[in-house]
Formats: C-alpha cells, structure tokens, sequence
C-alpha cells in the first residue's frame, strides 16, 4: 500500500445532493492504520439547491470524512492529504481542518 497517496473521499453528485464514500485503497488504509474504529459505508448530504457544489459542501467535508472513518480530520491528516475526488470528474478538492 502506497502511503504517499492521499486519503480519498469520493463523491458521487446527484441531482439532489451528494453520495461520499472512502476510496477501496483508502479504506484498507484507513483499517490498518486504525484498527478496530468504525467505518460508514456512505454518507450522503443533501442540496437545497443547485448551488455550487463546493461552496455548498466545502465547509462540511471534514465532518463527512470524520463521519465516514471515524476518526478526527487531525487523525487522517497525520497519514497524509485529504481529498474529495469527483468520481465523474476526477477532480480533487483538498479537505482542511
């Protein structure tokens, strides 16, 4: 396992909102580095409207990727950069404290 590449979110857009999910790679990581924490499989997060997709949910990433590894955002941080990557995209926006 590569411990140079970033923790990775994935997200999935829809028309009402946003699927997120730790990459396949991430996860395994995420399960040696931190044994025994909890994982959710998704967390999804509504829009209000068809804003801007990082305005909107910018703000909240390190929640979602602390809901999603159960660990604090300080925590991943440790093992590296955080990113949220559009899966239709492939885009990635970094996650901050």
């Amino acid at each position: 396992m590569d411990n140079t590449e970033p923790i990775i979110i994935l997200a999935g857009l829809q028309s009402d909102g946003t699927t997120y999910q730790l990459h396949p790679l991430s996860r395994e990581r995420l399960r040696v580095a931190f044994p025994g924490v909890v994982q959710a499989p998704t967390v999804y997060v509504g829009l209000d409207t068809q804003a801007n997709f990082e305005a909107q949910h910018g703000p909240m990433w390190g929640q979602i990727a602390t809901l999603l590894t159960g660990v604090s955002i300080t925590k991943l941080q440790s093992l590296g950069e955080v990113v949220i990557r559009v899966a239709s995209t492939g885009k990635d926006f970094e996650v901050r404290a």
